[in-house]
């Protein structure tokens, strides 16, 4: 998430707000009953302030912030303050994500995101497969395959630009680890793999040619 200011009109530039900005977050229960405030592990929380209920912690304008939820903590209870209990999260829930600049009360801005059960994010409709040389180049064997695996990390190129542009471009990272096989898996200036490709229309790439394998890179 980030927030900024910008003036109306095209080809506006966006800019850092003035002032003394705070973040709170909040769980709504998706059952019903009162929202609750959430805090952050391992991230200093501003004093209290009874003007501001709940965790505050320092934020600023034009800047990117991420918040796993698996870093969010009940309030600590008197009772025990030593306590780490994790967010009692479940799916229907909504988190509300408060930024207020301190030193002037209208500004304001909240985002609201549901909790559900299992992440969104399609998978790519393709089968992909890592044909590697084998048998000092004599074999083609397949080392890996998967049909429409996930990627194990996601990459934004200029994630603050297209914040403000409203189309925000993701790079899926797939890491696969696997045991080299013979010298094309040890040696970096031996061809070793191609990346198969088919799609769920037939079509996809394929190596027409020993030179179309890749080089290894570790």
């Amino acid at each position: 998430m980030a927030f900024w200011k910008r003036q109306k009109g095209l080809n506006t530039k966006v800019e850092k707000p003035a002032g003394s900005w705070a973040l709170i977050v909040q769980v709504v229960p998706g059952d019903g009953g009162p929202s609750r405030s959430l805090q952050i592990a391992a991230t200093e929380a501003k004093p209290s302030n009874p003007k501001f209920p709940g965790s505050r912690y320092v934020v600023e304008g034009c800047e990117i912030y991420a918040i796993p939820l698996s870093a969010l903590r009940e309030p600590v209870d008197p009772k025990s303050p030593s306590a780490d209990v994790p967010a009692k999260l479940k799916a229907g829930d909504r988190l509300q994500v408060t930024v207020n600049n301190e030193a002037a009360d209208k500004e304001q801005l909240t985002l609201n995101v549901g909790v559900i059960a299992q992440p969104v994010l399609p998978p790519p409709a393709a089968t992909y497969g890592l044909a590697t040389l084998q048998r000092v180049d004599a074999a083609v064997g397949t080392t890996l395959f998967a049909t429409a695996p996930l990627p194990q990390a996601i990459e934004y190129p200029d994630l603050l630009s297209d914040l403000v542009a409203g189309h925000v471009r993701r790079r899926g990272m797939f890491l696969w680890p696997f045991a080299g096989n013979g010298p094309a898996g040890a040696d970096s200036g031996h061809a070793f793999g191609f990346l198969v490709k088919v799609d769920r229309t037939g079509g996809g790439q394929l190596p027409s040619a020993k030179a179309d394998f890749e080089k290894s890179e570790s």
